[in-house]
C-alpha cells in the first residue's frame, strides 16, 4: 500500500518561521533607526527655524532675542534682551522630539541687524550641536558672524563660515 501524506513537516515548518523572524527582527531595527533619523532632522529642521524667527523678529523690535541651549537638554529657551544685555527675560519654551539633545551650552542673541551676538553682546558666531541618543550621531547647526546659517554632519563648522 502506498500512502502519500500530503502537508508540510515540522522542520519545515520551523525553518519558514526562523527566516520570517530573522527579517522581521532585521526590518524592525531598520524601522526604528530610521525612525531615529527622521526626530533627528526634524530636530534641526525646527531649530533652523526658531533661529530665523527669532532673527526675523528681533529685527522688528525694539529690543534683541535670542535661544538657549543647554547641554544635555531636549528644551530651547527664547528670552528678550534689553540692549545692554544686561536682563534677561524668558519669554517661551519649545522642546526637542524626544531623543535628540542639546550636547552644547549655546546663547544666541539677534540684535536689530540681525547678526548673532553672545551672552555680553559680542560676535555671537557660534555652532549648536544636536545628538541623537539612540542614533549616537549628531548634527551641526552652524551660525556665522553675518548670521547665515548652515547644516552639517558631526560636530564641527568649517574654518571661516
Amino acid at each position: 500500500m502506498d500512502r502519500k501524506v500530503k502537508g508540510y513537516t515540522l522542520i519545515e515548518v520551523a525553518v519558514v518561521i526562523a527566516i520570517i523572524s530573522i527579517l522581521m527582527g532585521l526590518s524592525i531595527r531598520y524601522l526604528i533607526n530610521q525612525r531615529n533619523e527622521a526626530r533627528l532632522r526634524e530636530a534641526v529642521n525646527s531649530v533652523v527655524q526658531y533661529l530665523e524667527e527669532t532673527r526675523r523678529m528681533s529685527s522688528s523690535r525694539d529690543f534683541m532675542l535670542g535661544l538657549e541651549f543647554r547641554n544635555g537638554s531636549n528644551q530651547i529657551i527664547r528670552f528678550r534682551v534689553d540692549n545692554n544685555c544686561a536682563n534677561r527675560n524668558n519669554i517661551e519654551t519649545f522642546n526637542l522630539p524626544e531623543g535628540v539633545v542639546s550636547n552644547k551650552d549655546t546663547l544666541i542673541i539677534f540684535d536689530r541687524v540681525g547678526y548673532p551676538r553672545n551672552a555680553i553682546c559680542g560676535l555671537g558666531m557660534d555652532r549648536i550641536v544636536l545628538h541623537s541618543q539612540p542614533l549616537n550621531k549628531s548634527k551641526t547647526i552652524c551660525i556665522n558672524r553675518y548670521g547665515r546659517i548652515r547644516v552639517l554632519e558631526g560636530e564641527e563648522c568649517p574654518q571661516g563660515f
